[in-house]
């Protein structure tokens, strides 16, 4: 065998067992690159959430998409879960200067995923509408339903807790 034959053949065994190695690793939350996620059971207070929110002349929603990852070379079990959130301004009025999402709840009955969002760069929305991401939450479904409730903060220290019902987490095949 030459000898460029011998290396080559040593490098081609070297990467697939490298492949392989990184697709066979245990599912743990530092494979994913995520810390365990905060589960608590400790909601916040739902009475004072509410489905549309006013604040001055304003009125807001929200749009909640939640996910897991199963592609080929996730985890047998996926990924954590993936929430992107959009407050949306109902009448695509322009939302004001100082309004923000500060921290998302995530409830599937009595277990409750409560973090911050991620300070990523996200592309450009309208400006009715804020997005915001959270990511690593915990490994339920896909294929049921959770409520999703936010803290909206409006920049003059008020904050308000905005909610949404029956969101179904969805995954990527």
């Amino acid at each position: 065998m030459k000898p460029h034959s011998v290396l080559r053949s040593a490098f081609v065994v070297t990467l697939v067992c490298l492949v392989c190695a990184c697709g066979c690793r245990e599912d743990s939350p530092a494979d994913s690159g995520c810390p365990p996620a905060d589960i608590t059971h400790d909601p916040p207070d739902l009475e004072a959430a509410a489905e549309t929110l006013s604040i001055g002349e304003h009125t807001y929603t929200l749009d909640c998409t939640l996910w897991r990852d199963f592609m080929p070379i996730c985890p047998p079990n996926g990924r954590p879960l993936i929430a992107l959130i959009h407050l949306i301004e109902v009448d695509s009025l322009d939302i004001p200067a100082g309004i923000d999402l500060s921290y998302l709840w995530v409830l599937n009955e009595d277990a409750v995923w409560a973090t911050a969002f991620s300070d990523e760069a996200r592309p450009e929305t309208p400006p009715f509408v804020i997005e915001r991401v959270a990511r690593c939450g915990p490994k339920w479904g896909p294929d049921i339903t959770v409520d999703v409730v936010t803290r909206v903060l409006d920049g003059e220290g008020t904050e308000y807790l905005l909610i949404r019902q029956g969101v179904l987490i969805d995954s990527t095949w």
